[in-house]
């Protein structure tokens, strides 16, 4: 998978600054998957997208990810170091799980993009709360007659997504040095690259205003050059 070159980090940066989560997630995805057309990005399952954008992320920022949290128990923060390529969870076959529940045999889809999108217009709308977008969500990805108790269902799909699409869930085990408290957190991937993206940009963007003011250079100039070159001048501009 190719990286994100400079340009493209500052072309992501400007197109995603005014989306929200959903849109940067297929933003940053169509760099990842430029084989699949644009309108298709939203239908690409939610653990294929994520596995994907690790990828992009190990290409573009290497392995390592930094990363802060704190103890649920005792409150103590963690300063976290984690390998991409050891988080990174092998995406199912996407394939709908067939389930049967109290004698109703349902067909589930795994989510996508378009399914959160969805989801969120119509809670807009009727301001309907965490739960009630979360049922929406379950009863989207369900096709066959439902005759069991919505827990029941809700919990058989749940059950059904996690087995077909383990990439769905990237979380990692912590324990808590001050108090030995273990957990599990889950990487909001698409944020958290996003949040690199950002980062880098700014930094590229006044890495382009520097060089600029000290030699006249011109965007597209400053972003032919390699990081380490970028560096170079802009310290000897310094001087």
């Amino acid at each position: 998978m190719e990286a994100l070159s400079a340009a493209d980090l500052l072309d992501v940066w400007e197109q995603g600054a005014s989306a929200d989560v959903h849109e940067r997630a297929m933003l940053l995805l169509a760099h990842a998957r430029p084989e699949v057309q644009t309108g298709a990005l939203g239908a690409v399952p939610l653990g294929r997208r994520d596995a994907d954008l690790l990828r992009l992320r190990q290409a573009t920022f290497g392995r390592r990810m930094a990363a802060v949290t704190s103890c649920p128990e005792c409150g103590e923060r963690l300063d976290l170091e984690l390998d991409a390529a050891a988080i990174a969870v092998r995406p199912g076959d996407a394939a709908a799980p067939h389930v049967v529940v109290a004698g109703s045999e349902l067909s589930i889809r795994p989510p996508t993009t378009d399914d959160l999108i969805a989801v969120r217009d119509e809670a807009v709308a009727a301001g309907s709360d965490r739960d009630l977008a979360r049922r929406s969500l379950l009863t989207r990805l369900v096709d066959g007659d439902v005759l069991a108790p919505a827990a029941e269902i809700e919990a058989a799909i749940e059950r059904a997504i996690a087995e077909s699409d383990p990439a769905l869930d990237v979380s990692v085990a912590l324990a808590c040095p001050a108090c030995a408290a273990e957990w599990e957190t889950t990487i909001d991937v698409p944020a958290y690259l996003w949040e690199e993206v950002v980062a880098s940009a700014r930094r590229l963007a006044l890495e382009v205003a520097e060089l600029a003011a000290a030699y006249g250079w011109r965007e597209e100039d400053v972003l032919r050059l390699s990081a380490w070159r970028r560096r170079l001048y802009v310290g000897l501009a310094a001087e």
